[in-house]
């Protein structure tokens, strides 16, 4: 379901391996037992490091639709 949104989106391959493996490092930090405030925080980081935007236009594309994501699932 996640990477069909991904795909579907305009956003360009760099913002999509962004959002992508931010998804995968939250999986991650919650099997690590992180609370899911420090799991998203350092899902981001993990994702800046990785897979880094170029401009402040493409991180709030990406803010934007995480949020829209997060916001589906509550």
């Amino acid at each position: 379901m996640k990477e069909a949104a991904l795909k579907s989106s305009a956003m360009n391959e760099r913002q999509q391996a962004h959002i992508s493996y931010f998804l995968k490092r939250v999986v991650y930090w919650r099997e690590q037992k992180r609370d899911e405030t420090v799991a998203r925080m350092l899902a981001a980081r993990d994702a800046d490091h990785a897979h880094p935007l170029r401009s402040e236009e493409e991180g709030s594309e990406v803010f934007d639709y995480l949020r829209r994501l997060q916001q589906q699932r509550i």
